[in-house]
Formats: structure tokens, C-alpha cells, sequence
């Protein structure tokens, strides 16, 4: 019964696709395709050719030309993907290819040295965690591990964290302004904001897929960091870490909990940037107000790091 259905099914399929390209189904027809108008029997000449193969190569030589019935129909796909290729190679042409490297760079430097600065605080952090009541605060926590293991004690897990964060970092920032030029490019100007800027949508879509490509880099030195610090007989530095740990996990000892991660780091990376860019602009636009002449040249670096400071609070 379901193969009946089943070849049932696949004939009116082929049927209603032959009714649809509108070309004479039989090699030889004198007459258009009986499928596509009112036709009597005596209208349909069948073809003198005998086999299958023939049959095949005619039909496949008919759908091929153009004029049968009208345009290949495989044409109009042919053009789009044309047009869709020209319009991705012009908007790869228009990126200025030169200043990612340097992007890349700086995020990848900054987000190391900032998260290396605090590492004697995620220290304490995952102590307390691991063993609720060790400390009664972060002070108390410090002025302990310093006083038994030294500033050695205070920055277990540097190694795994430096290394982390200088790819998360790397790639956050660096193809975030890379997901958001080639949006830009391939974004119409009508459509575009107020000074050409993205819509706000693509300006999420370029942040959320930056910040998942940071996260996923980073968890697996994330992971070994805090086994380092929660369990530091574990294993003797960070390659020998991640290696047991996959050993004895699989994947899941440096990915687990991956989904929950992006749906935390997401929305914030998401905050973060809108928020910076409307500060950015909101500033430049003010100072244009009052006639001040190359703001970026004077001010930049001020907006830029008051800019940052304002989305880092606010995220």
C-alpha cells in the first residue's frame, strides 16, 4: 500500500513538473505540450524513435533550448546567482583589507592584558565557589592565598587565561568590524541609518556571531583555567590540563557548557556595541553642532575609551 502511495505520489509530481516547464514531453511532437492546453488525442503525434536512451537524450535536448515554449527555465537561476556572486565580489573589493590585521591585533592584545590584570580576582572567585565560606570576602581572599602561596598562588592560571582571551578578544573585536563592513557593503544606502550607519538587526547579527566565535575559542583555555585554580594537583600546566581533560571528559571536559555561555555572552557582547556605537555617534554628532572642526583627530581616543567605558557599565 505505501509503495503504491508512494509511486503514485512521484508520478504526479512528475507530471505537474513537465505541466510546469511547459516543453513538449514527447520527442517528435508536432504540437506543444498536450499538458499545457485542452488537447485531444488525435493532436499528439507519438516519436518514431524506440528505447528509453532516446527518449532521455531528446527530452534533455529540448529543455536545453531556448524558444521550445519559452526561456530555459534554468536561465533565470543562472542569473540570479550571477548577479548574487558580482554583488559578493564588489563588496569584498570595497572592504579595506589592510585594517583588520590591526583589529584583530588589538582586540586579541587588549583582552589579554585586561584579563591578566585580573586574574588575582577570578582566583578568588573560583575558590570561593568551589569552596563556599574559604573567604569571607575578596580582600580576606587574597590577603589568605597570598600569605600561604604567594603572588604565584594569586595568579594560577595566567598561562590559560592569557592565552584565551588574546583569541577571544582577536576575534570579537576584529571580525565584528569585519561582519559589520561586509554587511555595510552589501546593505543598500536607502536603507542604511542616519551617516550611512547599519540597521540596528545587522549590527546585532555582526555582534552575535563575533561573540560566538571569541566564546568558542576561549571556553576550552576557560575550562582548564579553573580546574588549574579549583584543583591545582591536577595536573602540572595548561597543555598537560587540557589533555587530561579531554582524556578523561571527551569534548564535553573543555566544551561543556557551551549553549549556556553563548546565551549569556551573547546579549551582553549584543549590549555592548549598540551601546558604544550610539554613544560614538550621539558625541560626534554634538560636536558637529558646535562647529568643531576634525573631532575624531582631536578627541578619538578620549570617545573612544569614554565610549567604552559607558557600554562596559552598561552591558
Amino acid at each position: 500500500m505505501a509503495a503504491g502511495m508512494l509511486r503514485l505520489t512521484l508520478c504526479v509530481l512528475f507530471i505537474a513538473s513537465v505541466a510546469t516547464l511547459d516543453v513538449p514531453f514527447f520527442p517528435g511532437a508536432a504540437i506543444p505540450n498536450p499538458f499545457s492546453r485542452q488537447a485531444s488525442p488525435a493532436d499528439i503525434q507519438l516519436p518514431s524513435r524506440a528505447g528509453s536512451g532516446g527518449l532521455l537524450a531528446e527530452f534533455s535536448q529540448r529543455i536545453s533550448q531556448k524558444g521550445v515554449n519559452g526561456p530555459n527555465p534554468l536561465e533565470k537561476v543562472g542569473r540570479q546567482l550571477t548577479v548574487a556572486n558580482a554583488a559578493l565580489t564588489q563588496a569584498v573589493k570595497s572592504l579595506d583589507l589592510d585594517k583588520y590585521p590591526k583589529l584583530f591585533f588589538a582586540g586579541g592584545f587588549c583582552a589579554a592584558i585586561t584579563h591578566v590584570v585580573t586574574v588575582p580576582i577570578d582566583v578568588v572567585k573560583t575558590k570561593m565557589q568551589v569552596n563556599p565560606g574559604e573567604f569571607k570576602n575578596l580582600n580576606d581572599g587574597i590577603s589568605k592565598i597570598y600569605n600561604a602561596e604567594g603572588p604565584r598562588g594569586l595568579m594560577q592560571g595566567m598561562a590559560p587565561t592569557f592565552c584565551g582571551f588574546i583569541l577571544q578578544g582577536a576575534l570579537k573585536y576584529g571580525f565584528y568590524e569585519f561582519f559589520k563592513d561586509t554587511l555595510a557593503s552589501l546593505t543598500p544606502p536607502e536603507q542604511r541609518r542616519e551617516g550611512g550607519k547599519l540597521p540596528v538587526p545587522q549590527m546585532m547579527l555582526a555582534a552575535s556571531a563575533a561573540e560566538i566565535l571569541g566564546t568558542t575559542a576561549l571556553l576550552p583555555f576557560e575550562s582548564a583555567r579553573i580546574r588549574m585554580v579549583a584543583d591545582p594537583t591536577f595536573a602540572k600546566g595548561m597543555f598537560a590540563t587540557l589533555g587530561k581533560l579531554v582524556q578523561e571528559q571527551g569534548l564535553k571536559g573543555i566544551y561543556g557548557g557551551l549553549i549556556p555561555i553563548w546565551c549569556k555572552q551573547v546579549p551582553f557582547t549584543i549590549t555592548q556595541f549598540l551601546v558604544f556605537e550610539f554613544a560614538a555617534s550621539t558625541i560626534y554628532r554634538e560636536l558637529a553642532k558646535r562647529n568643531v572642526d576634525d573631532a575624531s583627530a582631536k578627541f578619538g581616543t578620549a570617545i573612544t575609551l569614554g565610549c567604552g567605558l559607558i557600554s562596559g557599565v552598561t552591558a
